[in-house]
């Protein structure tokens, strides 16, 4: 499929997501194009969906490419302090289940079962056309009654320095 050249990151992702579910896409899966999936990624990724509650969502742990290092495994948001907990720095041993109940997660690699788009739409490319727009779809999944891990085994390998996103903290 071809998007156009104004599209940014939601409206993109949309675009994708849309095309999938008129073919009968069962799960959606959304991995940025910065990202390096683990060899048995998928098979991971599927062993977690089926090891958590009906209709969760999946995210992917993230390893630092160069130094194979955990960079993140989700995030709990604590409302009253607005803060979040990282859970690479709280789950340092692998849960039984091997999966790690988080309040929210990014886009890059994360997987939806069809269901959450029937009853929460789309990423909101009117509010959030490139940031955050991943972060506001999980917090209203979440509030229609969705579960988010992230799978321990489900392994993504990331590129922090060259993110966008950290190219901003400079």
């Amino acid at each position: 499929i071809k998007g156009n050249s104004s599209m940014w990151w939601t409206a993109a992702t949309n675009f994708g997501i849309e095309y999938a579910l008129r073919n009968g896409a069962s799960y959606i899966l959304t991995l940025n194009n910065d990202t390096i999936a683990d060899t048995n990624y998928i098979h991971h990724l599927i062993g977690a969906y089926e090891n958590a509650p009906g209709n969760s969502l999946i995210g992917s742990s993230a390893i630092d490419a160069n130094t194979q290092k955990v960079i993140y495994r989700g995030e709990r948001l604590k409302w009253l302090s607005e803060t979040s907990i990282f859970m690479k720095d709280i789950v340092v041993e692998r849960p039984e289940n091997g999966l790690i109940r988080v309040t929210h997660f990014p886009g890059r690699g994360l997987l939806i079962p069809r269901n959450v788009f029937k009853t929460i739409g789309l990423f909101d490319e009117d509010n959030f056309p490139h940031y955050m727009a991943d972060y506001d779809f999980t917090l209203r999944a979440v509030k229609s009654g969705f579960d988010i891990y992230c799978s321990w085994n489900a392994i993504i390998s990331t590129y922090p320095e060259a993110s966008s996103a950290n190219q901003l903290k400079l």
